[in-house]
């Protein structure tokens, strides 16, 4: 067991110094392309107790929306997925063809603010 003393000798040795130099700033291209794919992208949240097959899920989805493009879909948490369209006519053709379903429950699509994290999101209500 380890004492006070190598306790923080060893939190000593864990801290940044100054020679580790700036933080660098993201590149603008980078930045810019987050934002734009932001623009096309969408969080949904299944409303059910239980946990959905998230693979049926993606696989029947990205079909039954019908995009011109492909969407991507990602599972973020339980129940919780991201989706990014490729351009902005098929995310506004999903956003205005539901309410969407799945196995019995009800799909709650959201458009991230890019303040904070998913998780913190609120995602609980559906245009219909």
């Amino acid at each position: 067991m380890m004492n006070a003393e190598e306790i923080e000798k060893l939190c000593g040795l864990l801290s940044l110094k100054e020679k580790e130099g700036l933080v660098q700033r993201l590149d603008m291209k980078i930045q810019h392309h987050g934002k734009h794919e932001m623009t096309l992208s969408l969080i949904g949240k299944m409303l059910s107790t239980k946990v959905i097959n998230k693979e049926a899920f993606m696989f029947l989805f990205a079909r039954i929306w019908q995009v011109r493009e492909y969407v991507e879909i990602e599972n973020v948490s339980e129940n919780v997925f991201a989706f990014t369209f490729m351009n902005a006519k098929d995310k506004r053709k999903v956003l205005m063809g539901g309410p969407w379903t799945f196995d019995r429950a009800l799909i709650v699509l959201e458009e991230p603010t890019g303040i904070g994290d998913i998780s913190c999101m609120k995602i609980n209500r559906v245009e219909s």
